[in-house]
């Protein structure tokens, strides 16, 4: 009898880990084949889903407030662009829809932070946040490291960063403070390409910089921190 029991133990014990193993979802939100118009959409049925959701109780990064203006901002400038089809309103809209990307990666990063908690829920965790599901998680790479540097410029009271290496980043995050370490880092804005200009330098202040990868797997190491002294 005893013998009985431990087998049917070990049974249960076994289904129940495979179980566990095979219903466990992954967040899919299929960025790269949704059109700016299909984003705002998606954007507004997550954060509506989210909004008030028990499951998700601190949202943090981005907060609610931070998405919700990236929605809307993503579908002014689209507005916009279709009401004047001009080359400043397009690149102001590559610019919303690239942070709104960022957002929602992040968004279902947290989101899937929380499913994977309980992983025989994860499905209806993560269908509960307005997002799609999947059995597998994406094969895309995170990140590679990359190295940031300043490149000489000749406009007045601008900075200009290089970024190399990096690979399968999507858009680079960039920080800066101007304080000594420990810094205090403040996000100041984002980059498709391997270069940015920061404007607005003030003579005589030191400025740190660094930058984080961002892809669809999620966010890369960050760069190593480069200081300038504004002469």
């Amino acid at each position: 009898m005893e013998g009985n029991s431990a087998s049917i133990i070990k049974y249960l014990y076994k289904f129940m880990n495979k179980n566990l193993l095979t219903a466990l979802f992954y967040v899919k939100l299929g960025l790269s084949r949704l059109t700016v118009d299909e984003k705002v959409t998606q954007g507004n049925a997550i954060f509506n889903s989210i909004s008030g959701n028990l499951n998700f109780l601190v949202v943090t990064n981005p907060t609610l407030l931070q998405f919700q203006t990236a929605i809307l901002n993503l579908s002014n400038s689209a507005f916009a662009y279709a009401a004047n089809d001009g080359k400043n309103e397009k690149a102001a809209m590559l610019a919303c829809e690239a942070i709104y990307d960022l957002m929602a990666t992040q968004m279902g990063y947290y989101v899937q932070q929380i499913a994977d908690l309980t992983p025989a829920s994860s499905q209806e965790i993560i269908l509960s946040a307005g997002m799609g599901v999947r059995k597998t998680r994406g094969k895309n790479p995170l990140p590679e490291a990359l190295t940031l540097a300043i490149k000489p410029t000749d406009m007045t009271g601008t900075i200009k960063l290089k970024m190399t290496g990096g690979k399968y980043a999507k858009v680079f995050q960039v920080f800066m403070s101007t304080t000594e370490a420990p810094y205090v880092w403040q996000f100041i804005g984002l980059s498709q390409k391997r270069n940015y200009v920061v404007e607005n330098i003030i003579s005589g202040t030191h400025y740190n910089f660094k930058v984080v990868p961002n892809g669809t797997a999620g966010s890369g190491p960050e760069s190593n921190v480069i200081t300038q002294f504004a002469a």
